[in-house]
C-alpha cells in the first residue's frame, strides 16, 4: 500500500489562493465485484472522494498589510483590496493491489484518491470592523469568491473521475499502470485546474461589483 500527497501554489486575480498540504482521509467504497462464473473484474478499480471544508472568517490584517501582501505577489487587483480569500486545494492517492475474490483470476489494483479544498479563510481589513456597511459589502463579495471556488474544484473532481477511468479503459493498459502513471495523469489534470480557478477568480470582479469595492462612501442596503 502507499500514500501521496501532491501540492501547488498560487496567487489568483488578486485573490489569494494556496494549493497544497496534507487532507484527511476520505474514501469512497468501492463497488461489489461481479460475482458471475468464469468473469473476471476489471483489473483496475478507480475511485474519486472529494471533501470541502468550511470557510472561517477573519480579521487578522489592517488594509495597508493586505495591500502589501498583493504586491509582493506582483498582482494588480481590479478593485481595492478590502481583503481576500484563501483555499487549499491537496489530493492523496491509497494504492492497494489485493488477490481477486475470483479463483483464477489476476489480482485487483485498488486506486482510491482524495481531492479536497480546504484551510479555506475570508479575511475582511480589521478596519472594517468599525464600518458594518463596508464590512458586509467586502464579505458579501469575499463570499462570491469562495463559491465560484467551490464550483471549479467540483467541475475540476467531475471531469477528473472521467480522465482516470479512460485513461484505465483499456486493460493492457490498465494492468501496466503503477502509482506513479496515475500521478502523471492528476498532476496534469491540476495544470488544467490552475487556468480553472484564475478564471472563475477573475469573473466574480463584475463591473458592478469593481464600482462596489471601489466606491467611497457605503449606506445599508447598498
Amino acid at each position: 500500500m502507499a500514500n501521496r500527497i501532491r501540492s501547488r501554489a498560487a496567487f489568483l486575480a488578486g485573490t489569494m489562493i494556496l494549493l497544497g498540504g496534507s487532507v484527511e482521509r476520505v474514501w469512497a467504497q468501492l463497488p461489489a465485484q461481479s460475482k458471475e462464473l468464469g468473469t473476471c473484474p476489471s483489473p483496475i478499480s478507480v475511485e474519486i472522494a472529494e471533501h470541502r471544508e468550511p470557510v472561517t472568517i477573519r480579521t487578522d490584517f489592517r488594509l495597508n498589510e493586505i495591500m502589501a501582501q498583493a504586491a509582493r505577489a506582483g498582482k494588480s487587483p481590479a478593485h481595492r483590496p478590502l481583503g481576500f480569500y484563501l483555499g487549499r486545494v491537496a489530493y492523496k492517492i491509497n494504492w492497494h493491489e489485493a488477490r481477486s475474490r475470483i479463483d483464477g483470476c489476476p489480482a485487483v489494483i485498488r486506486i482510491l484518491a482524495s481531492v479536497a479544498l480546504i484551510d479555506r479563510q475570508i479575511e475582511i481589513g480589521r478596519e472594517l470592523v468599525a464600518d458594518p456597511c463596508l464590512y458586509q459589502r467586502a464579505l458579501l463579495h469575499y463570499t462570491k469568491h469562495a463559491s465560484v471556488d467551490e464550483a471549479t474544484v467540483d467541475q475540476f473532481v467531475d471531469r477528473l473521475k472521467v480522465v482516470l477511468n479512460e485513461s484505465m479503459d483499456n486493460s493492457d493498459h490498465a494492468r501496466q499502470a503503477d502509482e506513479k502513471s496515475i500521478r502523471i495523469v492528476i498532476d496534469r489534470a491540476l495544470h488544467r485546474l490552475d487556468n480553472m480557478r484564475a478564471t472563475s477568480q477573475k469573473s466574480v470582479d463584475t463591473p458592478e461589483q469593481i464600482q462596489l469595492m471601489n466606491a467611497q462612501t457605503c449606506h445599508s442596503g447598498s
